[in-house]
């Protein structure tokens, strides 16, 4: 089965790129000269994507304005995050919008267009509930990192201790869902942070028996959360 829908999580404040962020959302900071969300909608024009959601919150007009309902070959709509209050609140708003199967990314995540189709075109993972792709790391005490066997994860560890981090693993932010995650989100509880997170529905669900496959990328995967970070994709792009 060939996914045919991205959404795209673009309604957070970006508060670790202050300033740049004072005046739009962190999706919409330059990179390059054009906006990391154009990045990454230029990654998903070069697959099998037709059509694309975008979660907007923070500074919304910035992104509605620049983009449209069209960018390229990719029809563009909207869902608003009236609240910041988690990821997984974040996606349960496609909820009712989206195939069976469908792609997520965080909107601060760009990678390529090779890696892009082959999470959402490789047909025997239909099998699975949820894919997720990883990339290794030097400094796991930054990420959520994953716990697996062979292909198969069976715990996502949000920021470990130095010493006590399961692998090297981060998840980078992009998933291939299967509709079962919106009931999971549903009875996914507060987090320490006071919001609801996508990994802890992951992990509710996959107490209740899912299929979670891991997919370690071969492929440059650039993860924007600070100034530094910016400064290092800039010179990588």
């Amino acid at each position: 089965m060939k996914i045919k829908k991205a959404v795209i999580l673009a309604a957070g404040k970006g508060l670790r790129l202050r300033p740049l962020t004072e005046n739009v959302p962190k999706t919409m900071v330059k990179l390059k000269g054009k906006p990391i969300l154009e990045w990454i909608l230029d990654s998903l024009n070069d697959t099998s994507f037709e059509e694309v959601i975008i979660v907007v919150g923070y500074k919304k007009e910035n992104i509605i304005n620049y983009f449209g309902n069209k960018y390229k070959n990719l029809k563009i709509s909207y869902v608003v995050q009236e609240e910041q209050k988690g990821t997984a609140h974040a996606i349960s708003l496609v909820e009712g919008r989206v195939e069976k199967k469908f792609l997520v990314m965080n909107g601060d995540v760009i990678a390529s267009s090779k890696l892009i189709s082959e999470i959402s075109e490789y047909e025997p993972w239909d099998e699975w509930d949820i894919v997720i792709v990883g990339r290794e790391v030097d400094d796991p005490w930054r990420y959520g990192i994953i716990s697996f066997e062979n292909e198969k994860i069976n715990d996502i560890v949000e920021k470990p201790m130095p010493g006590e981090e399961p692998s090297k693993i981060a998840n980078t932010g992009i998933y291939r869902f299967d509709t079962k995650i919106f009931s999971a989100i549903k009875i996914t509880p507060l987090s320490r942070r006071n919001e609801y997170e996508i990994t802890d529905s992951i992990k509710i669900m996959i107490n209740l028996g899912a299929k979670v496959k891991l997919l370690i990328s071969q492929e440059k995967i650039i993860d924007i959360g600070t100034k530094q970070d910016l400064e290092e994709a800039e010179k990588l792009l």
